[in-house]
């Protein structure tokens, strides 16, 4: 929404987008202050999993992977390579134990098929590409929820037939 409003495409009021924001920082702040209130909290992250996970699964339709056509597919294989390939790369970088991991990020998450609509809502002269958009995000879901375990099953084995430089450094000594 930020994005949208900051480009000039979308008027998202300032409220609105306040009322998306305000709320995760202050979560952010509170769980970083005090351990109590992120144990507290923590249990309901997982807690509240099966009660958006399934509607968002149920709501997501097969058949708009063929609806959206190549740009669907497109958009999948995009977010999966540069995102999930972007992150094996990064941790790579800083040297993890299992950089294969950092391709996880590579999914495109179930919810994001309800932006389109959501910021059709707020304003409505994108009601007109929000169907076309929502079709190919449905796509970008199904495609990298396919994808996106593969890519982490082969960059793991990938990295496990990797020389690993502290494995000779630990047997020579």
């Amino acid at each position: 929404m930020l994005a949208l409003g900051a480009a000039g495409a979308a008027n998202i009021p300032l409220s609105v987008l306040l009322g998306c924001i305000i709320p995760v920082i202050v979560g952010c702040i509170l769980g970083n202050l005090d351990d109590d209130i992120r144990k507290f909290c923590e249990p309901g992250a997982t807690m509240l999993i099966p009660f958006f996970a399934f509607p968002l699964g149920a709501g997501l339709n097969i058949f708009n992977l063929v609806k959206a056509g190549a740009a669907g597919v497109l958009l999948g294989l995009g977010c999966l390579l540069v995102t999930g390939l972007g992150g094996f790369a990064a941790y790579k970088l800083l040297r993890l134990r299992h950089p294969e991991v950092g391709a996880a990020i590579g999914a495109t998450a179930g919810n994001a098929a309800a932006t389109p609509l959501a910021v059709a809502a707020v304003d409505a002269t994108l009601l007109a590409v929000a169907e076309t958009a929502t079709a190919q995000i449905t796509a970008a879901i199904i495609v990298t929820a396919i994808g996106c375990p593969l890519l982490v099953s082969f960059l793991h084995r990938f990295a496990a037939d990797a020389p690993n430089d502290d494995a000779g450094k630990k047997s020579s000594e």
